[in-house]
């Protein structure tokens, strides 16, 4: 058998074979993904758009697009409108397999409190000779009880 290949001087790709040896992608897998790194590199995805290029229903285009999202060479992020409606998918494309998400720009998470706190915390008096300075606010208790025997021991559930 023979390879017989064509002189290049227009209309072809250079693309790193990394993706071509991965195991993990079936060969559908691999053609989308390779077809995908031809396009222009501002090129808006669209499922439905991909699967007019081909024989695959869009439903198959979609379970191959998740199939490169779990070997880590498509991510996919839904983001928001200003109103806080959903946007359409989109679809961030890589020669190599990325672990962590991809975004432009990521979001940040700020936790809401209902009401801040303004007070400092009480603090739990459990060892009478680590609270010195609380002694002599509860002299009184401390007075009447000399030793530390006589102090009575917390019940616990235990």
């Amino acid at each position: 058998m023979a390879i017989f290949r064509v002189h290049k001087k227009d209309n072809y790709v250079v693309l790193d074979k990394g993706f071509l040896n991965d195991t993990r992608l079936s060969w559908k897998a691999k053609g989308l993904l390779a077809y995908m790194l031809s396009l222009p590199d501002d090129w808006s995805f669209c499922i439905s758009n991909l699967a007019t290029h081909s024989k695959c229903s869009r439903e198959s285009t979609a379970h191959i697009i998740r199939e490169l999202s779990q070997a880590g060479y498509v991510h996919k992020v839904q983001g928001r409108t200003n109103i806080g409606k959903f946007r359409k998918f989109e679809l961030s494309v890589f020669e190599t397999p990325q672990i962590e998400p991809y975004s432009e720009n990521p979001i940040t998470v700020n936790p809401l409190m209902e009401k801040p706190l303004t007070e400092k915390p009480t603090i739990l008096i459990n060892n009478k000779s680590l609270n010195n300075k609380l002694l002599t606010k509860n002299n009184n208790y401390y007075k009447s009880h000399s030793s530390e025997e006589n102090i009575p021991k917390p019940q616990t559930a235990f």
